[in-house]
């Protein structure tokens, strides 16, 4: 027997959305990589979401698929949180403070397939991309004016990337206890160990640290 009270369906870009409908001119404040700041809107930052999540259907990303991501907390990073897990990936963040040997072990058992990394990075990538064979794509977190000249096979700009979609997406449903992010421990005895989260457990830990 259930019971009567509201099932919510706790999903982590209704949030999002919810941002934009009702607070859509509140700033969202970043720090770039190269000291300067960026300041945009939360209606901004969805409407580029979306062009994300657009974006990564079409780099063929699917359902349960994990996405790394090897970068620092700025807007862009800010747009993969939202984007990957709204469209039913999975965010995989891989702490830059690691060694070498504990990332290339950490993409590598996650099967990464999709790669997105700061500026700094390029270089951990070139060297290491011939020991990542599930990498299908790397895609740098920067303008096309910045973008580096690289080794890297299959590499892509994230401005270039999002800027041939509009912002038209239609997010997916599914069940709150679907995986939205996966973290790696650190500072454990033996390998790294994956722990994934959950869109209800992401956003019941957002309510408590915000007290709602």
């Amino acid at each position: 027997m259930y019971g009567q009270m509201m099932d919510e369906c706790l999903l982590i870009q209704d949030t999002l959305e919810h941002a934009a409908r009702y607070h859509g001119g509140a700033e969202i404040v970043s720090r770039e990589i190269d000291g300067s700041v960026h300041r945009y809107s939360y209606r901004q930052a969805y409407g580029r979401v979306k062009k994300l999540a657009n974006a990564l259907a079409s780099l063929d990303m699917r359902e349960g698929d994990r996405v790394a991501t090897l970068a620092w907390n700025d807007h862009r990073h800010f747009e993969l949180y939202y984007g990957i897990s709204g469209s039913g990936g999975i965010v995989h963040t891989v702490n830059p403070r690691l060694s070498e040997e504990s990332i290339l072990y950490i993409i590598g058992h996650a099967e990464n397939r999709l790669l997105f990394i700061d500026l700094e990075f390029v270089g951990l990538i070139e060297k290491l991309q011939n020991q990542l064979p599930d990498l299908e794509k790397v895609i740098v977190l920067c303008s096309e004016a910045n973008f580096p000249d690289s080794t890297i096979d299959n590499i892509l700009c994230y401005e270039d990337l999002i800027n041939d979609f509009d912002s038209d997406y239609s997010w997916q449903r599914f069940d709150s206890e679907t995986a939205a992010s996966l973290c790696y421990t650190s500072g454990t005895t033996g390998k790294p160990k994956g722990v994934l989260y959950s869109h209800a457990s992401t956003i019941e830990h957002a309510k408590a640290i915000g007290g709602g």
